[in-house]
């Protein structure tokens, strides 16, 4: 099983079909229902206003695509989730129930409060990501999650190549290096932020410094280190990745 940080999640509801059930229960009228569902939860997906709070900068298409084919191009933290209703553990093996994976990110990422499985955007959410369990691409088996126990600072890169890896990893919420505007607002401005808070001025290395930025990278919002920024797994965010992107932002540090 692979290796994480801050992700043991035990099961405390009532198990791995609880969501399915409660979204059953109410979807068990006409077939234009179940439709009217997941348009609902298509729209569900997408809007950041399923989390009511006023902090939250995520949807769930933020980190996931719901087929394979959306969003082209982007590095994306989260697994794609057509499948995901019908696969028996999450984060790699930590998490086994499906309302419990969403209720992590619902509750840890979209600062949304505890997760009400019976809450009607939820239940169209699930009809919606269920609805894409019979697609060919599908994949309805666990998906790898490694998220490494340990960080050290990341070896040589290639700054050239890390730019691109930047914009399609991290841009689309921090934005550009230095931006005074971000996508997500509540995203840290890079690297100004990491150095304000861990640079030279205030007693770090430079490899110290550089260190933060895989520790944010690899560990997100479960170490209490990086907001509520979700982790980038080995698998989605290589190491060569991820240096590369150190060596894109370095010779911007001060």
């Amino acid at each position: 099983m692979a290796s994480s940080t801050g992700i043991r999640v035990a099961s405390k509801r009532a198990g791995a079909m609880a969501f399915a059930i409660a979204a059953s229960a109410a979807l068990s009228g006409s077939c234009v229902d179940r439709v009217s569902a997941e348009r609902q939860g298509a729209e569900v997906f997408a809007d950041r206003a399923y989390s009511s709070s006023r902090f939250n900068g995520y949807a769930c298409a933020t980190c996931h695509r719901a087929t394979p084919s959306e969003q082209p191009g982007r590095v994306l933290p989260g697994a794609m989730l057509a499948g995901s209703t019908r696969r028996s553990t999450f984060w790699g093996g930590s998490v086994v129930a499906f309302e419990d994976a969403v209720a992590l990110c619902f509750e840890k990422f979209m600062r949304g409060g505890r997760f009400d499985p019976t809450d009607d955007r939820s239940i169209a959410l699930y009809a919606y990501l269920d609805s894409l369990a019979s697609r060919p691409d599908a994949v309805t088996t666990p998906i790898p999650v490694t998220i490494p126990l340990t960080t050290s600072p990341p070896g040589p890169g290639d700054a050239t190549r890390g730019q691109r890896v930047y914009d399609n990893a991290c841009g689309y919420c921090h934005g550009a290096p230095r931006a005074a505007q971000r996508p997500i607002p509540s995203a840290s401005t890079l690297p100004d932020d990491t150095e304000r808070e861990h640079g030279v001025a205030q007693g770090y290395s430079i490899e110290t410094l550089r260190q933060v930025f895989v520790e944010k990278t690899r560990h997100g919002a479960f170490l209490g280190f990086a907001g509520f920024m979700p982790p980038f797994s080995t698998e989605t965010l290589p190491d060569q990745d991820l240096a590369d992107i150190v060596a894109y932002l370095a010779p911007t540090l001060r």
